[in-house]
C-alpha cells in the first residue's frame, strides 16, 4: 500500500495501480477484507487518474461493499471522493459535488488534515470539472493550507500549482 501512495504522490497512477493492484489480488485471495477496502479504493483513484472511468468506479464499489458497518472513516471519505470524481467525469456535477462535499464533511470529523486536504482536493477536481473554476481555485486553496500545515511539501505544491492553474485561465 506505501509504495502505491509513493507512486501517487509522484504523479505516477500506472505505477500506483501496479502496487494497488498486487495488494489488492493477495488479500482478495486470503479473504482479507478489512485492508483490502482500503486498497480497492486507492486502486480506484489510481485508475481515475489515469481515466479509466469504468474500472475506477468499480473499484470503488468493491471497497463500498468491502467496507464494514459502522464505515471506517478514511475509506468512506476516500469512496465518496472518488466517486464525485467518477459522476463528474459524466457530467453528474450537482450529484459529484453534493457527494464530494459530504467527503469532505466526513474527513472534518477526523484530525487527519492529509484526509482533509486529500478530500478538498478532490473536490477542487470535480468543480473543475463542472466549469466552476473560482470554487475549485477555492478548494485547492484550502486543501494547499492543510497540506502546508501538516508538512506535506509535494502535495502543497500540487494543490498550489492546481490552483495557480485555474486562477490563470
Amino acid at each position: 500500500m506505501a509504495a502505491g501512495v509513493i507512486e501517487m504522490l509522484a504523479g505516477n497512477p500506472v505505477a500506483a495501480e501496479s502496487a494497488f493492484r498486487a495488494g489488492y489480488d493477495a488479500l482478495a485471495a486470503m479473504d482479507e477484507r478489512g485492508f483490502l477496502s482500503t486498497l480497492a479504493v486507492y486502486l480506484s483513484h489510481a485508475l481515475y487518474a489515469q481515466q479509466r472511468i469504468d474500472e475506477a468506479e468499480q473499484f470503488a464499489h468493491i471497497s463500498r461493499e468491502a467496507t464494514p458497518p459502522p464505515a471506517d472513516v478514511h475509506p468512506e471519505v476516500f469512496i465518496q471522493a472518488a466517486l464525485a470524481k467518477i459522476f463528474a467525469s459524466r457530467g453528474e456535477h450537482d450529484r459529484a459535488i453534493r457527494l464530494g462535499r459530504e467527503a469532505v464533511e466526513r474527513a472534518d470529523q477526523s484530525d487527519f488534515f492529509i484526509w482533509q486536504a486529500d478530500a478538498r482536493m478532490d473536490v477542487a477536481e470535480v468543480l473543475r470539472l463542472a466549469a466552476r473554476p473560482f470554487d475549485a481555485a477555492a478548494a485547492a486553496e484550502e486543501a494547499f493550507r492543510l497540506y502546508e500545515q501538516k508538512g506535506d511539501v509535494v502535495s502543497a505544491r500540487r494543490a498550489r500549482e492546481f490552483r495557480d492553474e485555474l486562477v490563470v485561465a
